[in-house]
């Protein structure tokens, strides 16, 4: 095959050349398109996690060292297929030298490696932040159990594309030869779906126990459900691998298929995100089941300075203690609206069996410090707690 370059119409005096042509022959363009854009918004939305973790919350968890190394991943894969382009990748075959044609299919093979990668480490990232999100034993044992699942989908779906016809030459395959390879991945699509099910389930298990108005739980709920379109590009994209579609001309007919792929892998990291952002980690951040009232930075240290404790707030080794026994003792509690605030939640030592966690006495004036600093409306534990962890 000899390569024949794409007719570039002639530029306007004083214009450049475009970048890319898109055309019948040369789908490129979209290509490049779908994979700056995609990693574009994974950009954005890595700032605004990295934003809410520093000035809001504070904190930066297991879930968050995870999503940073899922965008280097994607990072990666997009210079893959950048590479794939550049050798000439959504064109015509016709138009691309034999040279040229190893390069692409050496690229596409470490592009879909690091794909599976990518979709595992938003997976984990998911997991990670329902494990943190609750004390509940049970409940975390759910969200370790996706966890390990997807693992398990994630070493199985390397090792099934890795490790081709050609072991020799493994990248390629745009001869036909290996023709399990759709089957492959139709089970890698398959068990990609079950996944992102099971996720959202696991948000649901969550969300329903914890008492808290219906409308918010469907908002929390609905921060986790912006996973579920990833099913759409999945299953579009398993349509467009059946060799049956691109055996004719693979690096124009794939270049469909690479695009879904870049939609898929960058959306995953995006909606993983979206339940971080602060207005659905006031509704999820709860404690022993009620609805947490999240402060901003400023509320958040003069709170501090005046000993009292928000509910979002949960001693680790008590939490630690709740994930080991679950059993919890509720003798009075009094729930009341208004602004009225909690004077030392916790007084307590170390937290073993037996041990109760009682509420200090009401604190008039701290809660007008409160009302005056806060304007607190949310419903609150007011006094007469006391729980006994068994």
């Amino acid at each position: 095959m000899s390569a024949q370059p794409s007719a570039v119409p002639a530029a306007i005096p004083g214009q450049a050349p475009p970048f890319a042509i898109i055309s019948a022959n040369d789908q490129s363009g979209l290509v490049i398109m779908a994979a700056a854009v995609g990693m574009s918004f994974v950009f954005v939305a890595s700032l605004i996690r990295w934003y809410i973790r520093r000035e809001v919350s504070d904190s930066f968890a297991r879930d968050d060292a995870v999503i940073v190394i899922a965008t280097t991943f994607s990072v990666l894969q997009t210079i893959a297929v950048f590479v794939s382009v550049a050798h000439g990748f959504g064109k015509s075959m016709e138009m691309i030298g034999l040279s040229d044609l190893a390069s692409i299919q050496k690229a596409q093979y470490a592009a879909d490696i690091l794909y599976i990668i990518t979709l595992w480490l938003t997976k984990s990232s998911a997991a990670l932040l329902f494990m943190r999100l609750t004390p509940i034993g049970h409940q975390v044992f759910a969200a370790k159990a996706v966890l390990a699942v997807s693992t398990v989908w994630a070493v199985v779906s390397i090792f099934m594309i890795a490790m081709r016809c050609q072991l020799s030459t493994p990248w390629t395959d745009y001869d036909g030869q290996c023709t399990n390879l759709f089957l492959r991945w139709q089970i890698i699509s398959a068990i990609d779906i079950i996944t992102e099910i099971a996720l959202f389930a696991v948000a649901i298990y969550i969300v329903q126990g914890l008492q808290m108005p219906l409308l918010r739980k469907a908002t929390v709920v609905l921060a986790f459900s912006f996973r579920l379109p990833l099913i759409i590009p999945i299953a579009f994209r398993l349509h467009y691998i059946n060799p049956s579609i691109w055996l004719a001309n693979p690096p124009l007919d794939l270049s469909t298929t690479v695009l879904l792929t870049q939609v898929e892998m960058n959306y995953g990291i995006i909606a993983t995100t979206i339940p971080c952002l602060r207005p659905f980690m006031r509704a999820t951040t709860t404690n022993f089941g009620a609805a947490a009232h999240t402060q901003t930075p400023d509320a958040t240290n003069a709170f501090k300075s005046q000993e009292h404790y928000s509910l979002s707030s949960m001693p680790s080794n008590l939490k630690h203690k709740l994930s080991q026994s679950g059993s919890i003792e509720k003798r009075s509690v009094g729930v009341e609206e208004g602004p009225i605030d909690i004077q030392k939640m916790y007084t307590s030592e170390a937290f073993g069996n037996g041990a109760t966690v009682t509420q200090c006495g009401r604190n008039v004036r701290a809660d007008q410090q409160s009302m005056e600093s806060f304007g607190s409306e949310q419903i609150i534990i007011r006094k007469g707690v006391d729980m006994t962890v068994e």
